[in-house]
């Protein structure tokens, strides 16, 4: 299966729809497609956190992806008022 990764997206295209999230993304880094990341420095700190299994895909149970989906919903509704 082929999957077409979406950074602006990710808790409805990725997270949520495939029940998958990325564990482990390196805090000092803006979470966005590495081709965006300007810095030598934090492409070097991301990789080095993939190779080594730090940041990696894991698998998510269905009662997360509820409190997921209630969650941004409610954000959602937040940000229009």
């Amino acid at each position: 299966m082929n999957i077409a990764m979406s950074y602006t997206n990710y808790d409805s295209v990725i997270h949520f729809a495939h029940k998958v999230k990325l564990r482990g993304w390196p805090g000092s880094i803006r979470f966005a497609m590495p081709s965006t990341i300007t810095f030598l420095t934090e492409i070097k700190i991301l990789r080095r956190a993939l190779i080594s299994g730090e940041c990696a895909w894991v698998a998510i149970g269905q009662d997360s992806v509820a409190v997921g989906l209630a969650r941004t919903r409610l954000e959602l509704q937040l940000s229009l008022c």
